[in-house]
This record gives structure tokens, C-alpha cells and sequence, in this order.
């Protein structure tokens, strides 16, 4: 009895600690958690997925994943006439707007064609060029568009996606920092990718393992800048006792210098 009590307490416990958070987070999350691994692109979107998204200050929207992995509503098949396809990264994507808000959809009401929404978060060139063949050969659109971003883009063109990110419990995270390996359990995927509680807790972590690094960091620098300054003083003292023995021996050369023609005038 008292086992059930006490279980019943942490359970309405953790719920009200999620409800809490989730308030808090307005139900959403400031990155993309809903990726699956893919061993050509690195990460792809999961079909059918959805979350809110809101990155600091910026207002909250939602992001929906069609039945073909690509953001927004479901691809019509068959295809279209006269179809565009935009393949890029986040700013194809559309982070931190709506679907009917990102640039495919702009340029669908520009054009009054049907546009096709094929970026996705991480990718880099080779990944476009790797959508661009793939949707060419599945849907034979009209104009395949290639948005480069070229704050990070020139940097990876040499690097693909599967060397730079991995996929952690449905977030994308960089490559060297993802774990060997993790223990799976019922309900993990949940708890990691969707509870905000858990996401707090882990940024809270994640920051108290990056502050400890820092500190160690700073301590070995000091350590450092004051055998510098040691250095520097045993310098300091030593050119300045050799300045006194130079000045002395100065000195004396000097007096006896002056010293000798009176010497030799006293002898005459």
C-alpha cells in the first residue's frame, strides 16, 4: 500500500514537472527532433511527423513532415505539370516559419506552379545534389531549384553529411559529440525526443559539463600567464643585476683610465 502511494506521488510528481515545462517551452522545442538515420544523407526527415518550433524570441510555429519525408503537406500524385523542386538546408526548410511561409511556398504564389519543399536541416551541396537525382528520377520535375547557403555550405563540400552529423534519439547533433552507443528502453524514444522536462535537464547537464571544461581551461591559463610573469620577473631581476655589474666595470675602466696619465706625470 504504502509502495503504491509512494509511486502514485512521483508519478503525479514528474506529470506536473512535465506540464510545467511544456507551459514554459509553449509545447515547443528550439531544434528539429523528430530525424532517422540514413546511410546516403546522413539523417532524413521521419514521414508523418510534427512538433512545434520556436527559437528564442522568434514566435512559435508548427512543422508538419509529409508521407514523403519533405516538409509540408503531402506530395500529389501523380506528379504534376510543369513541377519546381527546391532542394537546401534549414533556410530552404523553412525554420522558424510556417509551411505557407517558406520560400517553396512563396514561390508557388510568385509562379502558380506547383513547388516542392525538398530541404532539410544538416544538409550540405553533396546532399542536394543527392535529393535533386533522387526526386529527378521519382517525380521528372520541370526546374529543380539548388538554394546555396554560403555561411557554411563552402565548408562542406568536402565533408558529407554522414561524417558531420548523427542522429541521438531523434535529434541531429555533431558527429565527434554523439554517443558509441545508448541503451534502449521502452518509452526512450518518447522520454528523449518529446519530453521537455528531460530536454531541460539534459541542457542543464550539457551546460555544467561545458562550464567545468571552461574552468579547467581558464585555471591552466593562469597557471600559465604566472609562469610567464615569473619568467619575466627572473628576467627583469637579471638584466637588471647585469646592468649593475656592466655599470661597475664601466666605472672602474673609467677611473683608470683617468687614473694613468696623472700616475705617469707623478713618475716623471
Amino acid at each position: 500500500m504504502i509502495a503504491a502511494q509512494i509511486a502514485v506521488g512521483l508519478g503525479l510528481g514528474l506529470a506536473a514537472t512535465e506540464y510545467a515545462f511544456r507551459v514554459r517551452d509553449e509545447g515547443a522545442f528550439p531544434h528539429v527532433n523528430f530525424y532517422v538515420a540514413d546511410p546516403q544523407l546522413g539523417v532524413r526527415l521521419q514521414p508523418g511527423a510534427s512538433m512545434g518550433f520556436k527559437l528564442g524570441r522568434n514566435p512559435r510555429t508548427t512543422i508538419r513532415v509529409n508521407a514523403s519525408g519533405y516538409r509540408g503537406t503531402d506530395w500529389p500524385e501523380p506528379p504534376q505539370a510543369r513541377e519546381i523542386v527546391v532542394v537546401g538546408d534549414s533556410q530552404v526548410f523553412g525554420l522558424g516559419v510556417e509551411d505557407a511561409e517558406t520560400f517553396s511556398a512563396r514561390l508557388a504564389e510568385r509562379t502558380g506552379r506547383p513547388v516542392l519543399n525538398a530541404g532539410v536541416p544538416t544538409y550540405g551541396p553533396r546532399e542536394y545534389l543527392e535529393v535533386a537525382r533522387e526526386l529527378l528520377v521519382q517525380r521528372r520535375p520541370a526546374t529543380v531549384v539548388v538554394v546555396l547557403n554560403f555561411v557554411n555550405d563552402p565548408f562542406e563540400l568536402e565533408r558529407p553529411n554522414t561524417e558531420r552529423h548523427a542522429v541521438w534519439d531523434g535529434w541531429a547533433v555533431r558527429r565527434e559529440t554523439a554517443p558509441a552507443a545508448v541503451t534502449q528502453f521502452p518509452g526512450r524514444a518518447w522520454l528523449f525526443s518529446r519530453s521537455h522536462a528531460v530536454y531541460a535537464l539534459r541542457r542543464w547537464l550539457h551546460a555544467g559539463a561545458s562550464a567545468g571544461g571552461r574552468t579547467a581551461t581558464t585555471r591552466a591559463g593562469g597557471r600559465s600567464t604566472r609562469g610567464r610573469r615569473r619568467r619575466a620577473a627572473g628576467r627583469t631581476s637579471c638584466t637588471r643585476a647585469c646592468g649593475r655589474r656592466r655599470s661597475g666595470r664601466r666605472r672602474r675602466r673609467s677611473t683608470s683610465s683617468a687614473a694613468g696619465p696623472r700616475a705617469r706625470r707623478s713618475r716623471r
